[in-house]
């Protein structure tokens, strides 16, 4: 097994998840116990984290949300909890050092935000993608809109954020970007998996083509590497 105690990265990462971690509930309602970072403390204790060193794992990959995580002077309204979040896995990973355990950001960058939210009175320039997704507590779907990345100021939080986040936690091992998936994200994050389940709200929108008029004329690719 690899020295945690050289200096030098391990020959291959073997990244664990403990089941007792709440991915975390979305219902359109920002909620701070709804967060898996906030519990992150109590999931990973010394106990914890001995067991899956002491089964040949180095890393341990937790979901975070980094419009929650990071605040940043584009748009500072949000991550109204960074501060806790901060803690909570700032002392994560510290514990997990002690045991040669790295920890791992799950991340989809530019998560929709529900068309209710009070962000896009304020910036409803920036309006990409919309999409309807399920409640994940039942009930009717959720209208939700994109940042969109054709759009200067977003590309701006996504590179002040990404920097805020190294910046803050300089002993993260990482971060596991989804970049397409069932939930939406960047205007392209649903079209670019065509096996993932189309969806139709009261507004008939779908997933599967692109309605926002910036992206639809971009490749996902360029809408990506912003």
């Amino acid at each position: 097994m690899d020295d945690p105690c050289s200096g030098r990265p391990p020959a291959g990462w073997r990244i664990w998840r403990s089941w007792k971690s709440p991915f975390g509930k979305f219902d359109g309602n920002y909620r701070l116990e709804d967060e898996e970072l906030a519990a992150a403390p109590d999931i990973y204790r010394e106990e914890e984290l001995r067991r899956i060193a002491g089964e040949g794992f180095n890393a341990v990959w937790i979901h975070g949300h980094l419009h929650t995580l990071v605040r940043t002077s584009v748009f500072p309204e949000l991550a109204p909890d960074c501060g806790t979040l901060e803690r909570a896995l700032k002392l994560t990973i510290d514990r997990a050092a002690r045991f040669g355990v790295k920890i791992f950001l799950y991340m989809q960058p530019l998560a929709a935000l529900p068309e209710e939210s009070d962000f896009w009175t304020r910036h409803a320039a920036l309006r990409g993608q919309q999409e309807c997704f399920p409640s994940d507590r039942g009930g009717e779907e959720l209208r939700l809109r994109s940042l969109c990345s054709s759009c200067a100021p977003v590309r701006a939080y996504l590179r002040e954020a990404a920097y805020r986040l190294g910046e803050r936690f300089p002993g993260l091992g990482g971060v596991i970007l989804i970049t397409a998936s069932e939930y939406p994200g960047h205007c392209w994050s649903r079209c670019m998996a065509p096996e993932l389940p189309a969806t139709a709200g009261a507004a008939g929108v779908t997933s599967g083509q692109v309605n926002c008029p910036r992206c639809r004329n971009r490749s996902p690719v360029e809408t990506v590497r912003n």
